[in-house]
């Protein structure tokens, strides 16, 4: 017999159902949380409450994915350099309809909303260099986002840095890194004591929302603890989605899956 995370995450056509329904809510997750930038304020509507807090984490968990399904063992940077197809092709012709440019949309800090293609294909090629380089797993994931703590303190504001993206990179790195650990063994540590495991992660958010409210005047220690909390309520919702897959089976994919559907559909 398999490990319970093999009964977790497998089904009888080899998805990974237990993705599948967190790959769905990230989506919808990303949905609400840009709502108050594309709707709400364009039509001056009030932004929502829920907006607001989901736009506190959703990226996190949506990077947090995005690191699990990288397997640094086997990274092929040919083929995730696809990512900048899409990003040249339909951000300049997004940048061109909305009036702008080529210079304007690689010289903005978020490329018109297609800075994550960017931003996904550089921490990709940073994961080879540590495959590369026989790192620590733990150590180069610091190691990365120290460097691009010190690149993002060098150029922030500068058109060099927003060229770059060093907003993003710098404080969505470890929750990329994160997935990446998650998927060489974390997971299945945590998964032992998952009920234990989601009140430490809730914990931990509550923290560090706390520590940034004392913090609020001093920006960089602000958007750390930003980056925490935001780490720490992606992975309850890791656990969460495991939890409840173990205790609700397929009425639990089934849901799921057909709102991971409806979401695809165009």
């Amino acid at each position: 017999m398999g490990s319970p995370l093999y009964f977790l995450i497998m089904a009888q056509n080899n998805r990974i159902f237990y993705f599948d329904a967190l790959k769905a809510f990230a989506i919808l997750l990303v949905i609400i949380g840009h709502l108050p930038l594309y709707v709400y304020q364009k039509y001056g509507v009030e932004a929502s409450i829920l907006g607001a807090a989901v736009a506190t984490f959703h990226m996190h968990l949506f990077m947090m994915i995005s690191g699990y399904f990288t397997n640094i063992h086997k990274i092929h940077l040919e083929k995730r350099a696809k990512y900048l197809i899409p990003f040249f092709v339909f951000g300049v012709l997004y940048a061109y309809l909305a009036g702008s440019d080529l210079i304007k949309f690689l010289t903005s800090e978020a490329k018109d909303g297609y800075w994550y293609l960017l931003v996904l294909f550089v921490f990709c090629c940073f994961a080879c260099a540590i495959k590369k380089l026989r790192v620590n797993l733990y150590a180069g994931v610091a190691l990365v986002w120290l460097l691009f703590l010190g690149v993002h303190l060098c150029f922030h504001r500068t058109v060099t840095g927003m060229t770059l993206c060093t907003d993003h990179l710098w404080q969505f790195w470890p929750a990329f890194g994160v997935g990446m650990l998650l998927r060489e063994g974390a997971l299945e540590r945590i998964n032992v004591h998952p009920l234990l495991a989601m009140g430490l992660f809730l914990s931990m958010a509550v923290v560090a929302d706390w520590c940034g409210l004392i913090f609020v005047g001093h920006a960089v220690i602000l958007y750390m603890f930003n980056v925490a909390f935001g780490i720490a309520v992606a992975l309850f919702f890791f656990i969460l989605f495991g939890f409840a897959s173990t205790k609700l089976g397929y009425r639990f994919w089934g849901g799921i899956s057909i709102s991971a559907r409806m979401l695809s559909m165009p």
